[in-house]
């Protein structure tokens, strides 16, 4: 079972990020209504840059 206060502080300490996300112009589509194949596509491609970086210094530690 998770550690709801870790839970609550993580939301709070990643909250301005999450809705900065939200208003990119590339990423916002992905969470409304109405998203197609192209602009998911679009989506995946502007985050397959930043993910990728940060998954290299999560592997090397």
């Amino acid at each position: 079972m998770a550690d709801f206060s870790a839970l609550a502080h993580l939301r709070q300490a990643t909250k301005s990020w999450h809705q900065t996300i939200d208003h990119h112009p590339l990423l916002s589509p992905l969470v409304r209504p109405g998203l197609d194949l192209a602009g998911y596509g679009r989506a995946l491609a502007a985050l397959h840059g930043p993910i990728s970086a940060l998954e290299q210094r999560c592997l090397l530690g």
